[in-house]
């Protein structure tokens, strides 16, 4: 009986982490934009933090979603099968 509660607790952790890597890109996605709407409302009151807020929001640009997508998705998977293993000890 404990080995299945402890094979539940990895299959919902694997799917946490699944979901979270979807969630994170989501979230930075958000700050994207909003950095933008920043550097567009100082363009003419700062122009120097109006660039900064620039370089900030092209630097999200260059982060390459899809290897945090796939990070996540194979420590996921990974932590699923690790579930699976302790699913075998049930019927030991």
């Amino acid at each position: 009986m404990v080995a299945l509660i402890i094979a539940i607790i990895f299959w919902l952790a694997g799917m946490l982490i699944i979901f979270g890597g979807e969630y994170f890109i989501f979230k930075i996605k958000h700050a994207q934009r909003d950095l933008s709407k920043s550097k567009e409302s100082l363009e003419f009151n700062d122009n120097s933090a109006s660039i900064v807020r620039g370089i900030e929001a092209k630097a999200l640009d260059y982060i390459p979603w899809y290897l945090i997508r796939i990070a996540a998705s194979i420590i996921g998977l990974i932590i699923i099968a690790i579930g699976f293993v302790a699913l075998g000890f049930v019927f030991r």
